[in-house]
């Protein structure tokens, strides 16, 4: 074998070392333990079932939470069991109480790999760790107070000069 075969094999052995890395997690988001109302839109609904926009709710924050995820024999066996929709649900909870909101709008989730996952020749193993950082985002509310000014302006006067208002 010449020395220009050898450098052609090393090199195709180490770009099929380098395309292995396989790893990863798998996990489905449920957020079952999660206390208060949250939407993916800008709307949330109150207990009459209402719909209620942006002129009904005021922003109090925004809230950015990460955790990880973490699976071994490609992503076939998580490590985080169920813990992981409870710990990120707690994280979102933690957030909406500690600004003392009502719910969430605009909720949002992002993913991805962790560098570990890049182990050439490793991560083939079924016993390497793939890890998965998850990003959930969003947007703090609570509704306005129902005593709060109206800014519905007032009707204007009547022929007889007695002004009418548009509160009942």
């Amino acid at each position: 074998m010449n020395r220009h075969n050898v450098i052609l094999l090393a090199t195709l052995a180490l770009a099929a070392l380098t395309g292995t890395g396989c790893s990863g997690s798998k996990y489905s988001m449920r957020l079952q333990s999660l206390r208060y109302p949250a939407s993916m839109s800008g709307y949330l609904y109150d207990e009459d079932e209402r719909m209620l926009s942006e002129k009904d709710m005021e922003v109090i924050g925004e809230f950015n939470e990460k955790t990880r995820l973490w699976a071994m024999a490609w992503g076939l066996a998580t490590l985080n069991g169920e813990s992981s929709d409870q710990e990120l649900a707690e994280l979102i909870n933690a957030a909406v109480e500690k600004r003392g909101g009502e719910g969430v709008i605009d909720l949002g989730f992002s993913s991805e790999t962790c560098g570990i996952n890049f182990a050439p020749a490793i991560s083939i193993l079924p016993l390497w760790p793939g890890c998965t950082s998850i990003q959930a985002s969003g947007t703090i509310v609570r509704r306005i107070a129902a005593n709060a000014p109206s800014e519905t302006p007032a009707l204007p006067p009547k022929d007889d000069g007695s002004q009418v208002s548009a509160r009942r």
